[in-house]
């Protein structure tokens, strides 16, 4: 059995570094913040599902896969809450996204939003789900 924790450890780095490069692209030009959340989830995920095969020459097995995945997927969620909190402590105008927010829960339902969030996170999931599974099979195969 593989120190699982290497590679979420690994994946919570690449994520947080690549989380922060997007936040600084994303205040110079005008991308989406959803295609910078799907490309960061993508390329940690990917560059941790490579690590692993690279390493340990085979695939995770089922076992490691679910942790990987799970450990992956909570650490993502962990840094994007983390992240939100620093700015926001930060922010000078605290009082005004407050008021944005505030808008935005009295116009959209807080059902739409939930499901909204719950969507997001099964498309994290899935990306998850893809880079430990797919990629890892080719990043094998290229190995061979």
């Amino acid at each position: 059995m593989v120190a699982i924790k290497k590679y979420i450890l690994f994946f919570s780095l690449v994520y947080a570094g690549l989380c922060f490069i997007f936040f600084a692209i994303t205040n110079f030009i005008d991308l989406p913040n959803t295609v910078a959340s799907i490309v960061t989830i993508s390329v940690a995920a990917i560059m941790t599902s490579t690590k692993f095969v690279q390493e340990q020459k085979r695939l995770p097995d089922q076992s490691e896969k679910n942790k990987l995945i799970w450990g992956c997927f909570i650490a993502s969620i962990l840094w994007s809450t983390a992240i939100i909190l620093v700015f926001l402590s930060f922010s000078d105008e605290k009082a005004l996204i407050m008021e944005l927010l505030d808008e935005i829960l009295n116009v959209i339902p807080l059902w739409f939003l939930a499901l909204s969030i719950i969507i997001s996170l099964i498309i994290q999931y899935g990306i998850l789900r893809l880079s430990f599974g797919l990629f890892a099979h080719r990043t094998l195969k290229n190995l061979k």
